[in-house]
C-alpha cells in the first residue's frame, strides 16, 4: 500500500511540474479514481475524519476486513478519497 502511495505521489509531481504545487482537490480525486480503476480491484470511498489530515494513517473497515491506509496529500478533513481493497 505504501509503495502504491509513493508511486501516486511521483505521478502527481510529474503531472503538476514539481513538489511545491498541489492539484486542486477535485482534480486530485478524479486522478486517483482513474489510476485505481486502471489497476483493477475493488475501490472504496473513504471520508477523512475531522482532526485528521494528509500523511496520517487511519483504520477503515472494508468488505475484506480492517485495513490501515494513509491519507493522501491534497485531501483534508471531511473530504473523500478512494482506496483499492
Amino acid at each position: 500500500m505504501q509503495e502504491m502511495y509513493k508511486q501516486q505521489q511521483e505521478r502527481q509531481r510529474q503531472a503538476y511540474g514539481g513538489y511545491g504545487q498541489q492539484p486542486a482537490p477535485q482534480q486530485f480525486m478524479q486522478q486517483q479514481q482513474q489510476q485505481q480503476q486502471q489497476q483493477g480491484g475493488d475501490v472504496m470511498a473513504v471520508q477523512v475524519p475531522y482532526g485528521m489530515g494528509p500523511g496520517q494513517m487511519i483504520q477503515i473497515q472494508t468488505p475484506k476486513g480492517m485495513m490501515q491506509v494513509q491519507i493522501p496529500q491534497g485531501v483534508g478533513p471531511g473530504m473523500t478519497f478512494h482506496v483499492r481493497v
